[in-house]
């Protein structure tokens, strides 16, 4: 009978485990035109350097990867987390320079309709802020980047 019940009660926390979402936090760094992105979460971990025009198309970028990995790996309910408010609020900026990188977000989003962008604190994304700083710091950028 014992056995039956504590059964029960693990099967229980594995069905409400199992139903929150898994998340993912992403981060960028900007500086002269090159970027760290980098993303932490569900997926593991991932670092990339990229040219762009500035911190919020940085931003949009390392969201992008990390959304992309997450569609090629079939995952189901995620929160995206970032600390950038234009991306979570899909802003196209004001000459619209972000427009494309908008709708390839909405396009994933409308795909995975468990996913979701969620605006976290910069003190709860530190470790995708410190790996975003690290492709930029190896490249001989200095460790004061812009954000």
């Amino acid at each position: 009978m014992l056995a039956a019940r504590r059964e029960v009660i693990l099967a229980n926390r594995r069905a409400r485990k199992a139903a929150k979402p898994g998340y993912i936090n992403t981060d960028a760094s900007w500086q002269g035109g090159m970027a760290g992105l980098a993303y932490v979460g569900v997926l593991g971990t991932r670092v990339e350097m990229v040219a762009c025009r500035d911190n919020h198309e940085a931003e949009y970028l390392a969201l992008l990867m990390a959304m992309e990995d997450a569609d090629r790996c079939l995952v189901g309910q995620l929160a995206f987390r970032t600390d950038s408010q234009t991306v979570v609020n899909l802003q196209t900026g004001t000459s619209g320079q972000f427009r494309d990188l908008c709708a390839r977000v909405k396009s994933l989003l409308a795909r995975h309709p468990g996913w979701t962008l969620v605006l976290i604190e910069g003190q709860r994304n530190k470790t995708a802020d410190k790996l975003s700083r690290w492709p930029l710091k190896r490249a001989g950028y200095s460790a004061d980047t812009s954000r």
